[in-house]
């Protein structure tokens, strides 16, 4: 990687189209999302509340006696598999509407069983490597001394490790869009070869992108914050509804920042942006 490379790539990555071109790709298809969004949305809050995992749960509410709230891990284990599998097809099904502009057909999309798994693998690694600094956060508090300084300096450098991660996975984010059309690691080398000299911009764009997303979370949260002006029942339906679909638009916005990320890293011109 020569100089003149390192300086092209620099140029070439801008932060300002990654952090609004996002935007206007799912403004763009406002009216889908809301047809898709809206039926998954649906559909997990269905499933929260076959599972007693409603969103007023969170705050045990006593003026809604005999809703049900499942304390049992198993129960959670089994709801939180489903949801997040529900989640990756939403991934997927988005992913093909607003990239690709394929035709959403329910029917046809649970049929297809095989990719919807293959992209549950990886939305369950993804969750994984950027869970890895609060495993370390973790660690490092419960920690005991050790006198041997051999096992402290490999107890840091996993911990440190642990915080790393997320920050390397920035760099790979062009790589999603490429799984989501099932065409492997074909172009990983490029990509770690066109984002040389952008890791601050990748890490700054990806990190404005996150704390957004955040803030819709915990906005709409604190919105419904165990509290209803209607019947408490129907206000735990609609909250747990806009919750969800907030989600699921965090997710979306998501996407197309990574189709964002493969077009302007790997030059991709016709790459459906």
């Amino acid at each position: 990687m020569t100089e003149d490379n390192v300086e092209a790539n620099v140029k070439n990555y801008s932060v300002v189209k990654s952090l609004w071109q996002p935007w206007w790709l799912l403004a763009d298809k406002i009216n889908d999302f809301v047809k898709i969004g809206g039926l998954f949305a649906l559909i997990i809050t269905v499933l929260s509340f076959v599972f007693g995992q409603a969103y007023f749960c969170l705050f045990k509410n006593d003026y809604m006696p005999g809703v049900l709230c499942q304390n049992n891990g198993f129960w959670y284990l089994m709801y939180l598999a489903l949801k997040l599998m529900i989640l990756s097809m939403f991934i997927k099904v988005w992913f093909d509407k607003e990239i690709l502009n394929m035709n959403f057909s329910l029917k046809q999309e649970v049929q297809n069983k095989l990719k919807y798994c293959k992209v549950f693998g990886w939305f369950i690694l993804f969750i994984l490597l950027n869970s890895l600094p609060a495993v370390s956060g973790v660690v490092l508090l419960l920690r005991v001394p050790n006198p041997v300084w051999q096992i402290e300096l490999a107890f840091f450098t996993f911990v440190f490790i642990g915080f790393l991660v997320p920050f390397v996975v920035m760099r790979f984010y062009a790589l999603i869009p490429d799984l989501l059309e099932q065409k492997g690691f074909k172009n990983i080398k490029q990509i770690w070869k066109n984002t040389a000299g952008c890791g601050l911009k990748t890490v700054f764009a990806s990190s404005i992108t996150f704390f957004i997303c955040l803030f819709l979370f915990l906005s709409v949260t604190s919105v419904f914050k165990g509290k209803s002006l209607i019947n408490p029942y129907v206000g735990n339906f609609f909250a747990d509804l806009i919750f969800n679909f907030v989600t699921l638009f965090i997710l979306a916005l998501f996407v197309g920042f990574t189709a964002v990320q493969r077009q302007m890293i790997l030059k991709q011109e016709n790459s459906g942006i």
